[in-house]
C-alpha cells in the first residue's frame, strides 16, 4: 500500500531503482536519508515549501573571540545586511552602529544623535533598518546607505510600542521577517513578550503594532530573552539568552528544534560567552553572537561525518529530491 503523503519520494525513488515501491521501500529510503545526515524539514506555512531545520546542534566555533576594533564597551545587537553582505554592530553607550565584514573587521562607525540606549538591530531590505531603545519602549526606522555616518533621531520613524518607560528589562532583541512581512521584538522580561510590528504603507512606513504573547514564554525554560532572529529559510525563531548561557532554535508554536550552549567547553568554546548580547545568521549558513564588552563569536556548522558530496553523488547522482506535500 502506497503511503499517500510519500508519493513525490515514491516516485523519486522508482526512478533511481527502477522497480515497484512500497510503503515499506519507503520507509527504507526514508531511512536511508537519515544516516546519510539530510537535515530534518519542516513545511512552511507561507509558501508550503519545505525547508530545512538550521540544526544548532551540527555548529561550532570557527572564529573568536574577535575584539571588534572601535568598538570599547556595551556591544548589544547584531545583523547580517544581504544588500552589503556586512554585519551591523549597535552598541547602547555610546549609541553607534559599526559596520563589519563577514570576518569581524571594522569597516565604518555611524554615530546615533539623539537616540539613547539603543539594544538591537534588523536589516529590512535595501537601506532600510530598525533599531530598538530599551528605555524609550521604542522602534525607530532607519536608512543607511554606503554614505552614512551620522543618523539623527529626527530623520528616523519612532514608533511607541510601550506606553511606561521599560527601565533595564524593556525591549532587547528585533527581528525582521520577510516572509510575514513583519517586525518582531522581544522584552527581556518583568514580563517577558513578543510584539509584531506590520501593516506597511504606500510609503514603507508602519502604522499598526500588536503586542501578543506567540510563545509560552513562561514555559520555554530561558532565565531572559537577549536577541531573537526569524530564519526565513526554515521560518523558525533564533533564542538567545545570555543567562541561560543559550541559542534556541524554536518553532513559531514554541517546539524546541535545537540549542547552542555559550559555554565553556561546549560548542567549541574554551571560556563561556561573558555577556551574549546578539545574534544574527547570514544566508550562507554563519551564525554570529556579539558580547559585551566587544566580542564577536563566528560559529559554522560542521559537515556531517557521513553526509559528504561523493556519499550524495553515490546514491542519488544529479536526481533532484522532490518536495514532500504533507
Amino acid at each position: 500500500m502506497m503511503i499517500k503523503a510519500a508519493k513525490p519520494y515514491a516516485r523519486f525513488a522508482r526512478s533511481l531503482f527502477r522497480r515497484p515501491v512500497t510503503s515499506g521501500t519507503i520507509l527504507i529510503f526514508f531511512s536511508v536519508t537519515i544516516l546519510l545526515g539530510l537535515p530534518a524539514c519542516t513545511k512552511n506555512p507561507q509558501d508550503g515549501i519545505l525547508r530545512a531545520e538550521i540544526g544548532l546542534a551540527d555548529y561550532s566555533l570557527s572564529s573568536g573571540p574577535i575584539e571588534v576594533q572601535g568598538v570599547t564597551v556595551n556591544a548589544s545587537g547584531l545583523t547580517f545586511s544581504a544588500s552589503t553582505s556586512t554585519l551591523f554592530m549597535i552598541t547602547n553607550a555610546p549609541a553607534e552602529i559599526h559596520e563589519l565584514t563577514s570576518e569581524g573587521q571594522a569597516m565604518r562607525r555611524i554615530t546615533l544623535t539623539g537616540f539613547k540606549d539603543t539594544e538591537g538591530i534588523t536589516h529590512i531590505r535595501g537601506n532600510s533598518y530598525a533599531i530598538i531603545e530599551e528605555r524609550r519602549n521604542t522602534l525607530a526606522l532607519i536608512m543607511i546607505t554606503t554614505e552614512t555616518q551620522e543618523i539623527n533621531r529626527t530623520d528616523a520613524q519612532i514608533i511607541s510600542l510601550e506606553q511606561q518607560p521599560g527601565g533595564n528589562k524593556g525591549l532587547e532583541g528585533v527581528s525582521f521577517d520577510p516572509l510575514g512581512n513583519r517586525l518582531l521584538v522581544i522584552k527581556e522580561r518583568s514580563p517577558r513578550g513578543f510584539y509584531e510590528v506590520n501593516h506597511w504603507d504606500q510609503q514603507g512606513r508602519l502604522h499598526h503594532v500588536e503586542y501578543r504573547r506567540v510563545l509560552p514564554w513562561e514555559s520555554l525554560g530561558m532565565a531572559d530573552f537577549s536577541a531573537i532572529h526569524l530564519d526565513p529559510d526554515s521560518n523558525h525563531l533564533l533564542l538567545l539568552s545570555d543567562e541561560s548561557g543559550r541559542v534556541e532554535e524554536r518553532s513559531q508554536s514554541g517546539t524546541t528544534l535545537g540549542h547552542l550552549m555559550l559555554k565553556r567547553g561546549r560548542s567549541g568554546l574554551t571560556d563561556d560567552v561573558p555577556q551574549a548580547e546578539g545574534l544574527t545568521l547570514a544566508p550562507d549558513g554563519t551564525l554570529y553572537v556579539c558580547s559585551e564588552p566587544n566580542l564577536l563569536y563566528i560559529f559554522k556548522k560542521k559537515p556531517h561525518p557521513l553526509a559528504k558530496a561523493s556519499d550524495y553523488n553515490q546514491m542519488f547522482g544529479k536526481a533532484k529530491l522532490p518536495r514532500l506535500a504533507l
